[in-house]
């Protein structure tokens, strides 16, 4: 609770340690869709949109990336960061809408991607049906080309997590 006598969080876990005891806990803005799905449909579903991504920047563009002789993110600056798309789940929402290993995420909805939770924000606590990810991709050169890649625009339409592990099975991802 804040001063005003709001609940601004709830706590999701309690540690004691020699020094007192410790509480961690997640904000009202993330919480509110969870508990809304669990009052009106008795169960929460997860959305997924099929890949796995890591933080990227342009620090470890050059030191990482040098060997390869590509650009990994565009040189003009106007993005210092993204998610490189690392995993790829066959015929899953990512893929479905174009999205390949090897491309960095720029934005999503507007909003710069700079670390892993930035992805998961914008994917939401809570499958939403019609839901809709306006992305901003990088997609570098192969090896050796010396030119930038190309950034595009894709849209991926995210599916209920259950969905996509059954689509993982029946094509045999891991």
């Amino acid at each position: 609770m804040n001063a005003a006598g709001r609940v601004v969080g709830v706590s999701v876990l309690s540690q004691a340690s020699q020094f007192g005891n410790i509480n961690y806990g997640v904000s009202m803005d993330q919480a509110w869709p969870i508990i809304h799905a669990l009052l009106t449909r008795g169960s929460v579903t997860r959305a997924a949109i099929g890949m796995t991504v890591a933080t990227v920047s342009n620090e470890t563009d050059r030191q990482v990336m040098a060997s390869r002789r590509t650009h990994l993110l565009p040189s003009s600056g106007d993005y210092v960061a993204g998610l490189l798309v690392t995993y790829i789940v066959a015929h899953g929402p990512a893929a479905n809408a174009g999205l390949r290993t090897g491309d960095v995420v720029l934005a999503v909805n507007g909003k710069r991607m700079v670390r892993k939770g930035d992805y998961f924000d914008a994917l939401g606590p809570v499958y939403v049906p019609g839901q809709e990810l306006h992305c901003i991709v990088y997609r570098p050169r192969a090896a050796g080309d010396t030119r930038d890649g190309e950034v595009m625009e894709l849209t991926i339409r995210p599916a209920p997590k259950s969905d996509l592990r059954a689509t993982r099975t029946a094509f045999g991802a891991r």
